[in-house]
């Protein structure tokens, strides 16, 4: 790591402040701008992101079971329809649990809407319609990107662009990195991104909050990927669009379940569908073992937990709805912030010292991971926070993420699952029979044994 890397970090950590604090707009008003994109057919959801869709022309059949039947002859389906009600699909019966019923997402919205036979619709007066096959509050896989466009449909792109790092690690975990062409300037991983960069194959296309217009087109792009929780990645949608240029607007990865949606969005966009439903098997299952192990292991119990963005006096913490904050959740720890902070929040030394959080994790480029600069750090903690429990001279329960594992804790991708693993080996020691350093950085992978091999690092 040279000698400008940590300005860099912490301007990226600057910008996903900057991000955070615009998510409450953007979960609230998705969709009304941009629904320029629709696509003519049908989805089929079988459960469990098995999703098969068909081209259709909507002007010559616009029933729902018209269409399905349409749909199942193409893909040589075997299916059962009785009185307009839908029984079987390729062996996928209805039962007392979950049944097959009809599915639209409206324009300038991002939501499935259950519609109820008789089926007097309009198909194309909606973004995207599915059969699915669902029961009690199941929705279908998402079917709509965080702008309210259809995301099936598209050609495949052989030449793509990302401007956000946790988008380009995506492409990474998805091998598809050969598709990439352009990146912002803060993606650095996978190492062939790196490489590509160097090279030449891959333009920095500008920051991560100020892409260029003018440096993405002059890469001939096939497809753009943008995130939905920066603002001006949502107006360069609606500019690229405008040239003709098909765009995917990413969901913001507040949570975990928002990363696993944007896998597979992006690999069913580029048609790498396959590759993203073996990576979100694999993240799940190692989550799982994860939980598994802290759920079995006696005496288990929440922790009290401050998430924060320095050692400052009054810092940047998580509040809910951050991807942070949902890992926390996974590995049974309690936010120690008030429920009704939201997103990254600027709180006052009065309100950590109320607060009192058990343990305390700084995601910070401030320091390295050495002995030495974490004793500066603890030396220059105020007095607020040595009213903490998490400051306990005799069991210190305050760590220092930096380095890789700060840039990668801020980023809601693929690798979510390092990071809830160690937050996990720091609530849980007993449960892992583990004990962690007070401060990890660029090592962070050889403490791994769960995710250790979930990188997707080629």
């Amino acid at each position: 790591m040279n000698d400008m890397e940590p300005v860099k970090l912490k301007a990226v950590l600057s910008a996903a402040i900057l991000a955070s604090g615009m998510m409450l707009v953007l979960v609230i008003g998705t969709g009304a701008a941009a629904t320029a994109y629709q696509a003519d057919g049908l989805a089929i959801d079988f459960g469990e992101r098995e999703v098969v869709w068909t081209d259709a022309d909507l002007h010559a059949v616009n029933d729902p079971i018209e269409l399905l039947i349409f749909a199942c002859n193409e893909n040589r389906f075997d299916y059962e329809v009785i009185g307009g009600e839908v029984i079987e699909i390729r062996d996928v019966r209805s039962d007392t649990e979950r049944e097959w019923g009809f599915w639209v997402i409206d324009k300038g919205s991002i939501e499935w809407r259950k519609v109820l036979p008789p089926y007097d619709l309009n198909l194309l007066n909606y973004t995207s319609c599915v059969w699915a096959f669902t029961g009690g509050s199941e929705r279908p896989t998402v079917g709509a990107d965080q702008s309210g466009n259809s995301i099936f449909g598209y050609p495949r792109p052989q030449r793509t662009v990302s401007l956000a790092p946790s988008i380009t690690e995506i492409i990474g975990s998805l091998n598809a990195v050969s598709t990439l062409v352009g990146t912002d300037k803060y993606s650095n991983w996978p190492n062939s991104v790196v490489d590509g960069q160097i090279r030449g194959d891959i333009t920095i296309v500008g920051d991560w909050q100020f892409p260029s217009y003018e440096m993405i087109m002059s890469t001939n792009p096939e497809m753009v990927f943008c995130d939905g929780s920066v603002y001006t990645h949502r107006e360069m949608s609606e500019s690229l669009r405008r040239s003709d240029v098909p765009t995917v607007v990413m969901y913001s990865g507040e949570s975990i379940e928002t990363i696993l949606d944007n896998i597979y969005i992006i690999g069913l966009v580029i048609q790498y569908d396959m590759r993203a439903l073996s990576v979100i098997s694999q993240l799940e299952t190692a989550q799982n073992e994860m939980t598994s192990l802290i759920q079995d292991t006696p005496g288990t119990v929440l922790v009290s937990t401050m998430l924060s963005l320095s050692s400052d006096k009054s810092p940047w913490v998580s509040g809910k709805y951050t991807y942070a904050d949902d890992v926390l959740n996974m590995t049974f720890g309690i936010n120690a912030m008030p429920s009704n902070f939201l997103g990254w929040v600027h709180v006052s030394s009065e309100i950590i010292a109320f607060s009192n959080p058990s343990v305390i994790i700084i995601l910070s480029s401030d320091y390295r991971a050495t002995q030495a600069e974490y004793d500066l750090m603890i030396a220059s903690l105020s007095a607020e926070w040595r009213h903490t429990d998490a400051y306990d001279p005799d069991n210190m329960q305050i760590y220092l993420f930096c380095d890789d594992l700060a840039e990668l804790a801020l980023r809601a991708g693929p690798r979510y699952a390092q990071l809830m693993e160690i937050m996990a080996m720091i609530l849980h020691p007993e449960a892992f029979d583990t004990e962690l350093p007070k401060f990890i950085g660029n090592e962070y992978e050889s403490y791994l044994t769960f995710s250790k091999y979930l990188g997707f690092n080629d």
